[in-house]
Order: C-alpha cells, then structure tokens, then sequence
C-alpha cells in the first residue's frame, strides 16, 4: 500500500481537502521520505509543493530521494516543485514573511516543513511569539486552501522542544517509529491524530525500499469472521473414502510432520487435487527455492510410476512455486506479501510450507493476529489453505490447530509406528497406520497415469 493509499483509507479526506498533517518521530524514521512522497503525489497530478528545510542540502536530499523512487529533480524541472531552504534564525517572524511571499508567488496545493523544531525552538521562551506560530499555521491551510505537511523531529536522547500548540491544530498526526530484531528494522506508522475519522488499528508496519519508497502493509481485517462456501472439492480416490472424507473451499488444512519425517508426498496429492478440480495452486515455502519445490515433486511423483512429461505438464498447468526468506523481512510485511501474490496469481489453493520457522522468529501474539487476519481473508475469496508445518512445539501446535478446520498429523507411535491423527471440524478425531495407507497412496498415481496429456 502506497502512501497515498494509507492515508485516504485511515486519514480519509485529508488529501483532498485543505488541512495540517504532523508527521514526528525519531532521527532515521522515514519522516522526510513520508513527507516527500506525499509531496511527490501531487506534483504526479501537475499539482504544486512548496519544500521548506532550513538545513538538507537539496542535491543530497534529491539524490536519497531519488534512489526511493521519488523523482525531485524531475518534478523541479518541470515548475511543479519548489525546494526552498532558509538559514536558522531567531526571528520567527522574518521566516514566515518569507515563506509567505513564496507561498503568494509560487501557489502551492501542498505545502511541507522539514522540519518545525528550528521554529519552535525560537520562541520556545516566549509565549506570544508561540502563540502567533500557532495561529500562523492553523490560519495557513485555510487561507491559501491547501494542505500544510509539518515534520517534527523528537529527540534522539533527553527531552526535546514541545510540540503541544502545534498538536492543538493539526488535522491529522502520524508518528513513526522502528525497533531493530533479528538485526532487521522494523517500521511502524502510529496515527495519534485523525481528525473526523474513527481509529481501530493503533500501528500499521511499512518498509523504505530502494526503487518503491514507503510501502505501508495492511492486511484486511474483516469485522465478522468469514463463513466457508458450501462447494466441495473433489478428492482422489481410494484415499477420500479413508482419510480425507471432504474439503470445503475456503477451508484451512493444517498438515504436521514429526520433525525427522517430513515427507513430500502429500505435494502429490495437492496435484492431484488441482487437476480433478482444475485449479490453480500458489506454493509458497520458506524453506525451499521454486527450482527445489519443482525438482522435489517430480521426483516423488515419478517415484510412483507417473511420467517425467505428463508431471512436467501438470506442474505447468497447475501448480507456481514461490519462496520467501523469512529472515529477511518483518512477520507483517511477509504476511501481506503472500496476499500481493494471492492477489496477483488468483490461486484456488494456498499452500504454506515450512511455517515451523515462525515459531523461531516471531513474536506470538504478532504472528498469530496476522495468521488470524489472512486466512479470514482467503476464507472470504474461497482459497482453501493448506498450512504444512514439521511439529516444533506443543505451543505452536496448539496455536495452529486451533485456526485450523482439518488436521493431519503424522507422528511415531510409542512402539516406533509412523501414523496419521486426521480431524475436521464437523467429525471425530481418527487414527491410521501410515503403512496400511502405502498402497492407496500408491494407487493415487494412477489419476496421474491416465492424464491425457494432449488436454493440457
């Protein structure tokens, strides 16, 4: 989600009308880069920023900029920006004269200060000039009808310059703030202020990308949980008669594995289940690149007599790998990188694999609000998630099944026998050998043998 996105869905209205936004946080937030892309959004539509600093250089600031995917010097050339950059000075009163002739000559719809503390800082001690610094920016939107972007720097240590006169008129306020961990910086945006517009979601993430800027990560939070479709999938047989008995659409399937046993047949029978069902398969692994998850299948699949081409063929039709490094992201921009994809592909069936490493990263109640958000969300487009995990935890396990509408588990026995726990939501917990189920797995193979090739 774009910054434009975020703020006309949590600040609607702010952007369309005249009004104050406070953008504050510490050093390194991203409230210049927060700033600038507004800015830059305007000048897209031929509309008019004015920039005010009083100490970025501006080839350095265009230059970062630039590098985010915000194009200053583009936007310079062609009369729609103006960078202004005005020296410190202890009267207030002469800056704002001179802001106001650029403002008077220059006209702009937007209009930002990066940042407010060199102003506040000079009347500091002086309870007038604050004032008339209160009224000069309260007045300023809705004389010249435009929106007035004021950033605010907190102070990285100790206590810094006050901000409540200001605060007082803002519209809006948006704090930013990071923590760093597992050596990654998460980012988070805190709307503390939203004028007319009630607030339900206290922090949203976002990253500062090379070539994309600000991208805010929002996942959709229905407000009553999603009911499953009533339509059926079809499921192969002999297994569906013993194991499966049905799979609603819009279902989610937790698979588990002892943690030395994680087979990879079971991609066999989501193939399957693909082709009789003729539907699209999004496979995301955090363990695994596409070229192993591709390499993997076919050699099980041809393990079980089916041929090389036809499995190939299947795989094309029906089936796209995809894997993401879970160590290199936060838990929510992961999250909504797998809704990017399902937006994108429109699978019928998600399949997660390898969701055993969140329980080494990720923080509990983090992880399991944006589990809980996404698969309402993929219960509401009738994707049927297939959640595979290798057993890490009795905690993790729990928290897991609990979401889940089936399970199938396999496990050892106590006497070293591999067998499968399966439940759903509408029947009774059964167990199986895992070894009186070889040959209907086997014979599963053959819905595969007797594709015809030439229909694909």
């Amino acid at each position: 989600m774009s910054v434009v996105e975020f703020i006309e869905k949590f600040i609607p209205g702010l952007l369309r009308y005249r009004g104050t936004l406070v953008v504050e946080g510490y050093p390194g937030a991203g409230k210049t880069t927060l700033a600038a892309s507004i800015c830059h959004s305007y000048v897209l539509k031929n509309e008019r920023c004015l920039y005010l600093t009083f100490q970025e250089d501006k080839e350095k600031v265009f230059k970062i900029l630039l590098s985010l995917g915000i194009d200053f010097i583009e936007a310079e050339k062609k009369g729609f920006l103006r960078y202004l950059r005005l020296p410190i000075a202890s009267d207030v009163g002469s800056l704002l004269e001179e802001l106001n002739k650029h403002i008077a000559g220059f006209r702009p719809r937007v209009i930002v200060i990066d940042s407010i503390n060199p102003m506040l800082k000079a009347v500091e001690n002086d309870f007038n000039r604050r004032a008339y610094l209160q009224n000069y920016f309260a007045s300023l939107p809705e004389t010249m009808n435009n929106l007035v972007i004021m950033i605010y720097e907190l102070p990285a240590i100790g206590i810094g310059i006050g901000l409540d006169d200001i605060e007082f008129v803002a519209d809006a306020i948006i704090a930013l703030k990071y923590k760093v961990s597992r050596g990654i910086i998460s980012r988070y945006a805190e709307i503390k202020k939203a004028r007319g517009s009630p607030l339900k979601i206290a922090e949203i993430p976002f990253t500062i990308r090379e070539g994309m800027g600000i991208r805010f990560f929002v996942l959709p939070t229905p407000e009553e949980i999603i009911a499953t479709k009533s339509e059926e999938l079809q499921l192969p047989q002999p297994l569906a008669n013993k194991i499966y008995t049905k799979i609603i659409k819009g279902e989610s399937i937790l698979v588990v594995y002892p943690p030395d046993a994680r087979p990879f047949e079971d991609t066999v029978v989501v193939l399957i289940m693909a082709m009789i069902n003729n539907a699209k398969v999004l496979f995301i692994s955090y363990r695994y690149s596409p070229e192993d998850l591709h390499r993997m299948l076919i050699n099980v699949a041809t393990s079980i007599g089916v041929s090389r081409d036809i499995v190939e063929e299947l795989i094309n039709k029906f089936i796209e790998f995809h894997s993401i490094n879970p160590m290199a992201y936060s838990i929510p921009e992961i999250f909504t990188q797998e809704i990017s994809l399902v937006e994108s592909i429109k699978p019928d069936i998600a399949v997660f694999h390898g969701i055993e490493v969140f329980w080494y990263i990720a923080n509990t109640e983090e992880y399991f609000t944006n589990l809980f958000n996404q698969l309402q969300y993929l219960r509401s487009k009738g994707i049927t998630t297939i959640r595979m995990s290798s057993y890490v935890s009795e905690e993790f396990y729990n928290l897991n099944s609990s979401l889940a509408d089936a399970i199938y588990r396999l496990y050892f026995s106590p006497s070293g026998k591999l067998m499968l726990y399966v439940w759903r939501r509408d029947g009774i917990p059964r167990v199986f050998d895992v070894d009186e189920l070889i040959g209907d797995f086997m014979a599963v193979g053959n819905y595969l043998k007797r594709y015809d090739i030439s229909s694909i």
